[in-house]
This record gives C-alpha cells, sequence and structure tokens, in this order.
C-alpha cells in the first residue's frame, strides 16, 4: 500500500546515483552504470492492460500516473517513500513500494504479476536486466546518464503503454508550466546559480554540467549555471565536481542552491562555519537551502515534480535575486 511516512535514516538509492542525478539532479546515489543496454521493450499495447513496475529515481512513476496507467509497484523514494507531487497525483490508489536501494527486489516484482517493467532512470540495471525480463518486458536507459531527457523518457514510456501521444500532449503542458514562470519572472534571466549536495559526513559536490538534469531545467527557467563551476573537473560522477571545505567560495552565484539531507540540526552546524558565512551570496542573503523534496524535483524532474518545483522555487529565487 502507499504510505507517506518520512525515512531520515533511509540509505540513498545510492548517494552516487543522487549526486549524479543532482544534484539530479542532484541529491546523493549507486556505481555510474552507463546504459548501454537498448531501452527497447514492449511498446504499443493497449494502456488497460498493463500491469507496471516503475523502478528508478521516480519519473517512470510520475510518467505513468500522469498517463492514467498508476503502477502497481515502485521505487521508494529518498528520505520520503512517496514524494508529495506522486502522492497527490496517485489519490489515495494503493501501490507497492520496492526498497531498490541495494538491488531490486526480484521476487516482490515477479509477485506483482507486470506486464512491463519502466526503468528508464535506473543506472544499474544490467546486472539485473536478464532476471527481469524472464519476469515481464523491460524498458530501461536508452543512453549514458543524463544524456535522457524528462520528456523523451516520458515519452517512450507512453510508447510502452501505448499512450504515446498523450505522452506528447503531456509534455507539452509541462513544458508551458516552465515557460509561463520564465516569462512571469524576467529577473531571473541570465543570473546565475549553483547546485549541490549537503550530506553530512560525506564530501561536498557541486553541478558542473550545464546538460545535468537540474541545470537543465534551472535554465529552461531563465538562469545559467556559474561559469566558475563549469570548468571544475569531474569527480568520478558525471556532471559533479568535489569542492572542499576550503574551496566553498566556488560556490558563490547569483543564487546559491544547497540540498541538505541530514535534518535541521546537521543543516545548522554546517551554516556555521566560517568559510562557508564568508560566501559572498551567503553575507548578501542568496542563499537558498532546499528540503529534501524540491531538491528532488529539482534533481529528477518529471511531468508530476516539475511543476511543484516550479510553484517552490519561484519566490525562493525572488527573494534571492532582489
Amino acid at each position: 500500500m502507499l504510505t507517506t511516512t518520512m525515512s531520515p535514516h533511509r540509505p540513498l538509492h545510492s548517494r552516487r546515483r543522487f549526486l549524479r542525478g543532482v544534484l539530479g539532479a542532484t541529491a546523493l546515489l549507486a556505481t555510474p552504470a552507463c546504459a548501454g543496454s537498448s531501452g527497447a521493450g514492449a511498446t504499443g499495447g493497449q494502456a488497460g492492460a498493463h500491469r507496471v513496475v516503475a523502478i528508478g529515481q521516480g519519473a517512470d512513476a510520475d510518467a505513468l500516473i500522469a498517463l492514467g496507467v498508476p503502477p502497481v509497484g515502485m521505487s521508494s523514494g529518498y528520505q520520503i517513500d512517496v514524494y508529495p507531487w506522486t502522492a497527490g497525483a496517485l489519490g489515495g490508489r494503493p501501490v507497492e513500494l520496492l526498497p531498490t536501494t541495494e538491488g531490486v527486489p526480484i521476487e516482490r516484482v515477479a509477485a506483482l504479476r507486470p506486464t512491463l517493467i519502466a526503468a528508464t532512470t535506473y543506472y544499474q540495471l544490467d546486472p539485473v536486466r536478464a532476471e527481469l525480463e524472464k519476469i515481464a518486458p523491460v524498458i530501461g536507459p536508452s543512453s549514458q546518464v543524463d544524456k535522457e531527457t524528462w520528456q523523451q523518457s516520458t515519452v517512450r514510456v507512453g510508447e510502452a503503454v501505448g499512450r504515446a501521444d498523450e505522452a506528447r500532449r503531456v509534455v507539452a503542458d509541462v513544458e508551458r508550466v516552465v515557460a509561463d514562470a520564465r516569462a512571469a519572472h524576467p529577473q531571473w534571466q541570465g543570473r546565475t546559480f549553483t547546485f549541490g549536495p549537503v550530506i553530512p559526513g560525506q564530501d561536498l559536490y557541486t553541478v558542473n554540467s550545464t546538460s545535468d538534469a537540474s541545470a537543465a531545467l534551472l535554465s529552461a527557467l531563465g538562469l545559467q549555471l556559474a561559469p566558475a563551476v563549469t570548468r571544475l573537473p569531474n569527480a568520478g560522477l558525471p556532471g559533479r565536481a568535489k569542492v572542499s571545505q576550503e574551496q566553498m567560495g566556488l560556490f558563490d552565484a547569483d543564487a546559491l542552491l544547497l540540498a541538505h539531507f541530514g535534518g535541521d540540526a546537521a543543516r545548522a552546524e554546517f551554516e556555521k562555519q566560517g568559510v562557508f558565512r564568508s560566501v559572498p551570496a551567503v553575507q548578501r542573503g542568496s542563499y537558498i537551502p532546499l528540503d529534501p523534496a524540491l531538491a528532488i524535483a529539482l534533481a529528477f524532474p518529471s511531468v508530476l515534480n516539475i511543476p511543484y518545483a516550479v510553484r517552490e522555487i519561484a519566490p525562493l529565487l525572488d527573494r534571492a535575486l532582489a
């Protein structure tokens, strides 16, 4: 059954996947397995005949719900088992939550009797793909990390459940939400941002690639990733650069977005650091601390969470850029 229980101590779908996604994608997670496997799977079926299990960062589950084909099972979220935008769209429909932090629970997936397994954002698919394909056709990542947009993956999911045209309409509707927000906030245009996760006891990272999903979404709103971070080398994670405590000045931009995943006490401790307080963006009030839900929405854009992210980030950006 669907739950919305907060799980502060739940491990990341993999710390490196979050970091890869944020924070993406930002927010923290496992081994970067560039999906060399084809995304091909079942296509063109009748929507009503599908029992779909969605594995990954939530975009597939959101696409399915938006298309009127809610999944019978889906990966639980990070710190929040079911994200607020997903829970609202489900409207109380039951769905089994699957822990995929340490791998896919094959037997539980099989017990759901799926006719399709959607995993377009599950970049650890290769080791378990053959087992899953014994259960049902699988649509997996079609490209390397952050090379497929949320628009493309949404349409692929739509094609797999026989609702490609509807998927394109949903994508167009969400793109209009972004375009309308951009038009309504001319003061955002050309302003720079940096974006990274803060996880207690772990290294600091910042998004350093304009092709990162989070950077692409914020850019669509009119902002631009700060040039200083785009020149930083990758830290073994696609679109991520490591930043030492002494280098926190690199976070400086017109708007500094940091996603905090350790709770209020850990955030307060981080913000007390002199080196952090000395960052110009912090001193002038342009620092935006993000809660986990908003960080995930920015890091892993989907047709359901983009409207949520735009609504929540707008007043924060307005204050930071005033």
